[in-house]
């Protein structure tokens, strides 16, 4: 499951690439904070979901 997030980075890594190599530290940022920030948002919602429950 964690190598997932990593395979996003690398994934808009290459994509990012594909238009403009400066667009890669784009990539790798925004890429980085959408996996930091949305791990522990996910487990949240789960934690709030299994509350419900």
């Amino acid at each position: 499951m964690i190598t997932d997030g990593f395979m996003y980075v690398a994934l808009l890594l290459f994509m990012s690439g594909a238009y403009s190599g400066s667009l890669v530290p784009v990539g790798i940022l925004m890429a980085l904070f959408g996996y930091v920030i949305g791990t522990p948002l996910a487990t949240l919602c789960a934690n709030f979901m299994r509350s419900l429950v």
